[in-house]
């Protein structure tokens, strides 16, 4: 949009507001991104565990 012709109709945040905005959408972004990939490393991790569990009971024995 042009702002000099009047077509632009957003108001102009100051650069500090600007930045918070794009900050919060990162965040949420970011807190969405982690959200869906925990539930995958989570699982992966108790596999790992599990597996680290059984190889010590085989050596046990």
């Amino acid at each position: 949009m042009d702002e000099e012709k009047g077509q632009w109709q957003h108001p102009r945040l100051p650069d500090r507001d600007l930045l918070l905005c794009i900050g919060r959408d990162l965040k949420r972004i970011y807190e969405d991104t982690l959200r869906q990939s925990l539930p995958g490393d989570i699982e992966a991790l108790l596999q790992k565990i599990e597996q680290a569990e059984r190889e010590r009971t085989l050596r046990k024995q």
